[in-house]
């Protein structure tokens, strides 16, 4: 069993060290291997070992005490043994490449760091977040330390803290800590240099938000899923025979969000690309299915067709995104392939989709009577009536005029589970993004344009029988997801995304807007070539 310590030096005050054994729910971060016992490790970095090569305290105040007073965390040296609290100390096989133990190669590490680390977690300890992933807060100023432990953990809001995740890495069978990294949006209001921290540094690599939805009807109401030729609902069971439907794909989902930005509140940020045809009809780029991939745009007459070829052909050889994005670039913020020319591709960043899960289909039926019997008043003969009626596929019923049944068709489902809509913020592809000056200016103006859509509240009617609502009992939460895996809440908003977006699409300069008319010639000889 693993016992506490107690460090004293003569008459002054004793100090007992002993997170690991104070016997709470709490991660004890008991972190160092069962042979050695805590008393032997501390010991070790009080008085090092000089038969072994290593250093405690005492050594490193006898060669430089002016150092370790000035700087105490700087000054390391290899150590016969640790806490395993100092990640410089610390090593995984994997990331080492090989075992340092194995090879008696010394890790150097601070033993002040080691016993001060020790002596905080008797006090206070990180908030773990998920298996091994732990969070805490620093703070400006003094606390009293009963509110000191609570700030420590970050849900303290009535001041500036920044907020650091770390996780518990396995060496062999033992945890080590591993470095910090800062969670740059913190507890406080985001700012602009936060935004463009996400556009240019690789430290978070996406925005995320889970989103618990309701039919109108309530929880277990009826839902009615998009249904597709050959297979009716898209379900899939899985393994332990869960049954999940989809209820808006991602596909769907990107042409609900796509046309707001014909909205008068979004419409300076874009430029406006419009297809005039048929009888004076119009159609926006953010109509169509493929966006600036289309067989529309290459059906224009004018400038259109000419300058997306120009801007797929910039980006399937050299990698720039400019001319793409002056010209659409929500085709940039929702993914695009021309797939009928330069096979240039650009990843969607905004992706989004709604499941519903452990559902259960249903089936109904229905019986469509006449209001009048057509053959006693002569419309057609009794035979043809008794003929006809009760066949779908027959004249008289796909006009209306004899009964119909319809039995066992889709009839909807009811989710046991939860409805989600997961909305995904992909920033590794944004930075991927390139200009001719670098592309900062315009990685910023897509990011604007992506938290522009990924905010905007979801359209709630999906189609017929599908009515969906947030649910007040799980609001949503922003939440950014580092390289390292750890996730934290973010306070993004509508209003917020908006302010950036304008000010970034003022840096980058909007493309003009573009009328242009559908030349039914340019479309028939697109329809006859022959896809390569």
């Amino acid at each position: 069993m693993a016992r506490p310590i107690r460090l004293h030096n003569g008459e002054r005050p004793s100090i007992q060290l002993g997170c690991w054994a104070d016997g709470s729910s709490r991660e004890a971060f008991k972190l160092y291997s069962g042979n050695r016992s805590a008393e032997e490790i501390a010991g070790a970095m009080l008085h090092g070992n000089s038969s072994r090569g290593t250093k405690g305290v005492a050594q490193l105040w006898q060669e430089d005490s002016t150092q370790l007073t000035s700087k105490p965390f700087d000054v390391v040296t290899p150590m016969g043994g640790s806490f395993n609290l100092d990640p410089r100390g610390a090593w995984t096989a994997i990331d080492a490449g090989y075992s340092p133990n194995e090879h008696k190669h010394p890790v150097q590490a601070s033993p002040v760091v080691e016993f001060l680390a020790a002596w905080g977690l008797d006090h206070a300890r990180p908030d773990e977040t998920r298996k091994r992933q732990f969070c805490y807060a620093v703070w400006d100023g003094a606390l009293p330390p009963p509110l000191a432990r609570v700030a420590l953990t970050g849900i303290l809001e009535i001041f500036p803290t920044r907020r650091f995740s770390f996780e518990l890495a396995m060496s062999g069978k033992n945890k080590v800590v591993t470095f910090a990294e800062e969670e740059v949006w913190g507890m406080t209001a985001l700012t602009t240099d936060i935004f463009d921290g996400w556009a240019e540094t690789p430290d978070v690599v996406a925005l995320h938000l889970k989103q618990r939805l309701l039919p109108v009807e309530g929880a277990g109401g009826v839902i009615f899923p998009p249904t597709y030729a050959g297979i009716g609902y898209n379900i899939d069971t899985l393994s332990d025979g869960t049954k999940v439907a989809a209820i808006d794909s991602v596909g769907s989902q990107a042409n609900r969000i796509e046309p707001m930005f014909k909205d008068a509140r979004f419409a300076k940020l874009v430029p406006q690309i419009n297809i005039t045809y048929g009888n004076q009809k119009t159609a926006s780029i953010f109509d169509v299915g493929h966006r600036l991939g289309d067989a529309l745009i290459r059906s224009t007459d004018g400038e259109l067709q000419d300058k997306a070829r120009n801007a797929f052909d910039e980006l399937h050889n050299t990698g720039a995104a400019g001319a793409l994005a002056r010209l659409a670039p929500t085709s940039l913020v929702f993914g695009v392939w021309d797939s009928r020319g330069t096979q240039a591709k650009a990843a969607r960043l905004v992706q989004a989709v709604i499941r519903a899960w452990d559902v259960s289909p249903l089936k109904r039926s229905a019986q469509y009577e006449p209001p009048l019997d057509y053959a006693a008043l002569d419309v057609f003969t009794k035979e043809e009536k008794e003929k006809q009626g009760g066949n779908p596929k027959s004249p008289l019923a796909q006009r209306g005029f004899v009964h119909v049944p319809a039995v066992g068709t889709h009839g909807g489902v009811v989710a046991r589970g939860p409805i989600e809509r997961d909305v995904t913020v992909n920033l590794v592809a944004l930075r991927r993004l390139r200009d001719s000056d670098g592309g900062a200016v315009l990685r910023r103006y897509i990011l604007g344009l992506c938290l522009v859509a990924a905010t905007e509240p979801m359209d709630p009617f999906l189609r017929q029988g599908c009515l969906l609502v947030p649910d007040p009992d799980a609001p949503a939460q922003w939440t950014g997801v580092a390289r390292s895996g750890a996730r934290s809440d973010i306070p993004l908003d509508a209003q917020q995304a908006l302010k950036y977006a304008q000010d970034a699409a003022s840096a980058f300069g909007v493309g003009p807007d573009i009328n242009v008319t559908f030349d039914k010639k340019r479309a028939k000889d697109d329809a006859t070539k022959k896809q390569a």
